[in-house]
């Protein structure tokens, strides 16, 4: 979420022989400085970014006598929010665009955060769920899934957590027969896999909590900490006083979205510039990611195909792959990494030569990785399936989210 200068992986693709450029996203002085203040809003949801682009080309020309060859973007998260603003703002920016799990509806996905929270959290009495019980959880989702065919055997994860429309109650009633939960646990976990609606409406404002991602951290665990990560964009239109539990999710969802969203959304579904210009964009989603579930982004990628007119056409300059059973930064019980971090299947290896070279990356090749006695070994190899049109599975699929919001 910004806030600082990551000067890890600036060392880390300087040593690949780039030169490198990071932002703190204008917010290095924390929440605080974003309320009231339309200008943080704007440096945060794509300002920032291009003036950083635009001041390192500047030096690099002054430093090397010759501007970059070629420029690329890599991000996730908020960084994949930035680059897909990049792609629709600007697309004279970048030549290619890594966008990681990318969080571009961000004010549908705040909403869920603080959905998910004050579901699973009572006011007084604190967290409804223990660590060790969303533990249980996931086991029991990867349980019931395996036994509607999803996966290999073996397999402790879930390759597709979004089968068809009664996926969620046939897993409430699987875990009603596996643990005695209360009827308010099975209640509050009922409405956050199926993700924050419009009480007034019934529009979906976005998808749910994907079965199988529980008990990995900040989104379902970051409800037993006592201040939620999440929920800065409330107080920049609110203030400090914010109170969570007050919060009305039509009217009031209405409001921050009025206010935020110009800046800090990014679903622009044309990227003809970008494509006109030869950029090419590599995205990816995990299925165990709680924090920015892939449903969502079915949508964007949706729209963006119908824009151009083909999932073909897209996927000739813009790809998007599924890692399996990887959360939202790197761990996950299933891929967790790209085989071969400095190699031909790295993925800004691939964006490269599919830029520069022409060639065309049709897979990705994911990893998972394990520290053993301080030796860091590959477990197994995995080929990330990309999207063709058919993730959602037609009409099955669970969520009618609204065009609007995501």
């Amino acid at each position: 979420m910004a806030g600082k200068i990551d000067h890890w992986n600036l060392l880390k693709h300087a040593r690949l022989g780039y030169a490198t450029a990071n932002t703190d996203l204008g917010t290095s002085r924390g929440i605080e400085s974003g309320i009231n203040n339309p200008d943080i809003w704007r440096d945060f949801g794509w300002r920032a970014t291009h003036i950083m682009t635009i001041v390192s080309k500047k030096i690099i020309k002054e430093y090397y006598g010759k501007a970059p060859e070629y420029s690329y973007f890599c991000g996730q998260s908020t960084g994949g929010q930035q680059a897909l603003s990049e792609a629709q703002r600007f697309p004279n920016d970048y030549d290619g665009i890594i966008a990681g799990v990318p969080a571009i509806s961000r004010i549908a996905l705040h909403t869920y955060f603080l959905w998910n929270y004050t579901h699973l959290v009572d006011p007084e009495h604190g967290p409804l769920f223990t660590k060790e019980q969303f533990v249980d959880i996931t086991a029991y989702g990867v349980e019931f899934f395996q036994s509607k065919g999803d996966g290999k055997k073996g397999d402790n994860f879930i390759t597709n957590p979004y089968y068809g429309e009664t996926a969620i109650s046939e897993f409430i009633e699987h875990l009603r027969s596996k643990y005695r939960f209360s009827h308010r646990q099975l209640e509050a976990l009922t409405a956050v896999y199926e993700g924050p609606k419009d009480p007034k409406t019934g529009k979906q404002i976005h998808c749910g909590v994907p079965i199988g991602s529980e008990k990995f951290a900040t989104n379902l665990l970051g409800v037993s900490i006592d201040e939620m990560p999440h929920i800065y964009p409330f107080k920049w239109v609110n203030g400090m006083d914010f109170d969570k539990f007050q919060f009305d999710f039509s009217d009031d969802f209405l409001t921050i979205r009025k206010a935020l969203s110009n800046d800090m959304d990014a679903l622009n579904s044309d990227l003809s510039e970008y494509y006109k210009n030869g950029g090419k964009l590599i995205s990816y989603s995990g299925t165990a990611d709680s924090v920015v579930p892939y449903a969502a982004f079915v949508k964007y990628y949706n729209r963006v195909c119908r824009h151009f007119g083909s999932v073909q056409e897209v996927q000739s300059f813009f790809k998007w792959f599924l890692l399996p059973g990887k959360n939202h930064n790197i761990g996950g019980d299933g891929v967790n990494a790209w085989f071969g971090d400095r190699d031909e299947q790295s993925i800004l290896e691939a964006l490269r030569k599919w830029r520069e070279e022409g060639i065309e990356p049709t897979s990705i090749i994911g990893a998972r990785r394990e520290t053993i006695n301080g030796e860091t070994i590959t477990v197994f190899k995995k080929e990330c399936q990309q999207y063709n049109g058919d993730w959602t599975e037609g009409k099955d699929f669970p969520y009618d989210l609204d065009e609007s919001y995501i």
